[in-house]
Order: structure tokens, then sequence, then C-alpha cells
């Protein structure tokens, strides 16, 4: 009866050493937000998730914080805090209605280095904790989103070599007091190639 604590203890800790990569970071993660499961899954089905060089597990089961999906990052209360997809073959045109600033806890957004099409979704210029936003190396078009320069916590943002076109909000450079807005074009000629703010 004395040893039963510690053989309890070292089934424990063999069991965590042979734990899957896939488990929870940490014991008490709460499973992702409902709505922002959705809004992922929306992100999956609309940028050919099938033919990603590594692709989620979306079964009814799975779940992006308990299951860490590859490029998610939640917080304790299972909320998205990172999408990190760069090179990952996204490719598709992005909707326009795509819940993106819907992500209450949002700070990082890499979709770099991808084959996506279309516009940066209007929705972005309210994910209020935005700090990061890179969808450099694709083919979107249409002008920035003054809104996003406005973003409070954004520290960065990287549109370059796209389709992008129009001029440059001032809200990108003259709203910032630390950070930079890189937006270099590799496709188009007579687009301004590069406003900081430092």
């Amino acid at each position: 009866m004395i040893l039963l604590p510690r053989a309890l203890t070292a089934l424990l800790l063999l069991l965590t050493m042979q734990a899957p990569a896939t488990q929870a970071k940490w014991l008490g993660q709460k499973p992702c937000k409902p709505d922002e499961k959705g809004y992922l899954l929306t992100l999956y089905q609309f940028m050919d998730g099938e033919n990603w060089k590594v692709q989620w597990d979306i079964s009814i089961n799975s779940d992006p914080c308990i299951n860490s999906w590859n490029g998610i990052v939640c917080n304790e209360h299972g909320a998205v805090t990172a999408i990190l997809l760069p090179r990952n073959n996204l490719k598709g045109k992005m909707p326009q209605d795509m819940r993106l600033g819907r992500f209450e806890a949002l700070q990082e957004l890499d979709l770099s280095n991808n084959r996506i099409e279309g516009r940066l979704p209007g929705t972005l210029s309210y994910a209020t904790k935005l700090r990061k936003l890179n969808v450099a190396d694709n083919y979107m078009v249409g002008p920035l989103l003054d809104g996003l320069g406005s973003l409070p916590d954004l520290e960065y943002l990287d549109f370059s070599y796209n389709l992008f076109s129009g001029d440059v909000p001032n809200s990108y450079v003259d709203q910032r007091e630390s950070g930079c807005v890189v937006i270099e074009n590799g496709y188009k000629e007579n687009f301004i190639t590069r406003a900081t703010s430092k």
C-alpha cells in the first residue's frame, strides 16, 4: 500500500513521456471555442485543406487546441492566438466573409508563401489583438485594408510580393510608434516599395 503512490507516479510519468505530439500542451487546456473552430474549418475548406502539406484532422472529435492542429496556437481558455501556416500549399480565393477578424485573441496570422488569391477579408480589421500579419508571396489583389493600420497592438505587416494595387493608407505609417510595414511587390511596377515606422 505504501508503494502505490510511487508506482502511480511512475506510471503517469511514463505515459506523459510516451504521449503523442498532438496532446494538449498543458493540463487543463480547454477545447477550442466552437465558433473559432468553425472559422478554422471554413479556412480549411476554402484554402484546399485536403492538399495542404500538413493537413488538419478535421474529424468530429478532433479539436484545434487539445489536439494541437498544425500551425494553431491557443491560450488556456480555448481561444486561438496564432494561425501560422506559411509554405503549407494553401490555395484558392479568400472569401470576403471569412471571419478572420472574429478570433477574439488572435495575435499573429502568417499565411505567407502560399497560393492564396483574392482580397484580404474586410473582417480582418476587427482583429483588435492582432500584432503580426504576414501574407507575403501570394497572389492577393485589390487595395490594402485601411482599418488594419489603426489596430492598437499592431507591430508588423508584410504584404510583399502580391498583386495589391492603389495607395498605401497613411494609417499604416502615421499611426505606428514602432513596428514595420513591408510592401515590396515583385509583380507590379510603380507600387510603393516600402513604408516603415520606427
